[in-house]
């Protein structure tokens, strides 16, 4: 057994891991990855950087190494109604968003890591050991076990976090109420420069569906679907693959968009659950993307919080001489940032993801409204979540004022 000392090590080496391995080692500290995956595969999500994530990207230095990898620029966005919005000319960032197969990104930040000199290891098992003092990691390699010791350990590895677990973090949970069901697409005919997005009737179960578009460059695109619980599409899987086409055509995409598409990735469905931890931070172990909060995954938000998280580590971790500072620091701005996210989510779920009469009637009031006034509506998706949500903003959002 090999002890060996590090100033932070990352358990998880995917796009937030190697990130921050990036930025924080051009600062001089010295930073050990430890990856579990050897090879990465399709997980249907996080494929799409919201233009305030770009705006991250660029200032943590790892845009060009996005474009490098297969990154595609969406410099607008089409609504079922056909309105198109330029999103360098109107969101706050004034920045285009970006689409991406997450496995090609995953392994060029990888690569760029190890160029960089950053010690990465691959095919290991990390458990974080918060209770000896010092943070610990023990690492498994077949036989092969080693203990690194850190001033800090950050715990990037995804949804299912062990190290979120084993650092005792408490996980909140809101209920499930929608589902989202995605695949890869070749050879799929619609307009390369921009996501699109139809969204079917939610007046009941049977017909509430949210789709969206992502194309990837060379007729590669990401398909989503989004729909209630109570649904039951069952989509996942080949054999669902014709009701996953039937159901965008519903919604409202051309029939031709889809003549010669071939799914070239697995049909998943997975729930959009919103889990968070609050303040992820304590005994020198932090969090970040996915292991700290994952969102609810119909607003895209997920890499473009995980860059910010990067961001933000990395700028306390460099102006703090006491890293434990540091990491509080970090947890209490990644909680207002985040809550910021949490409750548009909360607002979008119930105007939009509710049915009956009530639900209907409220659709229609606020539609209307925003209508007549477009400041009603709250552009966090697209710009970032900047600005706090007063209980007037939220009256206004919802017609009530």
């Amino acid at each position: 057994m090999m002890r060996n000392q590090y100033d932070l090590i990352i358990v998880g080496g995917g796009i937030g891991g190697c990130s921050l391995a990036l930025t924080i080692a051009g600062e001089g500290v010295r930073v050990l990855v430890l990856e579990t995956e050897n090879r990465f595969r399709d997980r249907v999500r996080g494929e799409w950087l919201a233009p305030w994530g770009v705006s991250e990207a660029k200032r943590l230095g790892i845009y060009d190494t996005l474009l490098a990898a297969g990154a595609h620029e969406l410099r607008y966005i089409v609504g079922g109604a056909g309105e198109l919005r330029d999103l360098t000319e109107t969101t706050t960032c004034h920045e285009p968003s970006l689409a991406f197969y997450h496995p090609a990104i995953q392994e060029a930040m990888v690569r760029e890591a190890v160029a960089a000199g950053i010690d990465v290891q691959r095919g290991v098992k990390a458990q974080i050991c918060p209770e000896h003092g010092s943070p610990q990691v023990r690492v498994s390699t077949g036989d092969n076990v080693n203990i690194y010791t850190a001033k800090m350990i950050v715990g990037a590895d995804g949804r299912n976090a062990l190290s979120r677990q084993a650092a005792g973090f408490a996980v909140q949970r809101e209920p499930d109420h929608l589902e989202v069901a995605g695949v890869l697409f070749a050879n799929l005919s619609a307009p390369e420069e921009m996501m699109q997005t139809w969204r079917a009737s939610w007046e009941d179960a049977d017909t509430g569906v949210f789709a969206l578009l992502f194309p990837q460059g060379g007729k590669r695109v990401r398909a989503y679907i989004s729909s209630p619980i109570a649904s039951q599409f069952g989509l996942s899987g080949k054999s669902a693959i014709s009701t996953f086409i039937e159901l965008f055509q519903k919604a409202g995409a051309p029939a031709a968009y889809f003549a010669g598409a071939k799914p070239i990735g697995p049909l998943a469905c997975y729930r959009g659950t919103h889990a968070w931890v609050a303040h992820p931070y304590k005994h020198g172990v932090a969090l970040i993307g996915d292991a700290a909060a994952t969102t609810d995954p119909t607003h895209g938000q997920g890499i473009s919080l995980t860059l910010r998280d990067v961001r933000v580590l990395r700028d306390q971790l460099v102006s703090h001489n006491n890293w434990d500072e540091a990491g509080h620091a970090y947890a209490t701005e990644h909680d207002h940032y985040h809550d910021i996210v949490h409750t548009y989510e909360s607002w979008v779920k119930r105007l939009w993801y509710t049915i009956g009469p009530e639900a209907t009637a409220r659709r229609q009031k606020v539609l209307a409204a925003w209508e007549d006034d477009p400041s009603r509506t709250l552009d966090i998706v697209m710009s970032g979540p900047n600005e706090p949500l007063s209980e007037e903003t939220r009256q206004r959002f919802f017609a009530e004022i």
